[in-house]
This record gives structure tokens, sequence and C-alpha cells, in this order.
């Protein structure tokens, strides 16, 4: 578990899916420029404690204006 404040994008290493499936829960907290945004996933259908909160990750105001604008790039607009 992490507060992310800086990205560092690398599109040019080789990427593979993950096997397995999970559900992300999404949340956001804090005020104005402090505000976080925090990604936690769950235990999947294979794992001991399934549902079970299992990673989180943070992201502060910084971070979050990189991934929107390297996933607008990516992605498009949504």
């Amino acid at each position: 578990m992490a507060l992310v404040r800086k990205i560092k994008f690398e599109s040019n290493l080789p990427g593979a899916l993950h096997p397995t499936e999970t559900l992300c829960k999404v949340r956001v907290f804090g005020e104005a420029d402090q505000r976080v945004l925090q990604l936690s996933t769950v235990g999947s259908e294979e794992r001991e404690h399934k549902g079970q909160t299992s990673q989180t990750i943070q992201f502060d105001h910084n971070a979050v204006q990189q991934l929107m604008q390297f996933l607008s790039k990516e992605f498009g607009n949504a």
C-alpha cells in the first residue's frame, strides 16, 4: 500500500494480461487540492479470503493529473 506522488510512463515495455480477475473499489477523499484517489482490489474467487481488500494504492492530486493526461492520450476522451 502506497501513496503515489509522481508517475513515470513506460509505454515501450512489454506487457501481458494477468490471468486472474477481481473487483476494484474506487474512493476519493480529502479537501480541494489535497484530494486522494484510492483504488483497492479485493480477493478473487480463487483466494482464501474472497471479497476482502487485497491491495490498495493511492494517488495524490498531481499523480491523478498525470494519470488523466496519459489515459486521455492512450484511450481518448471517454
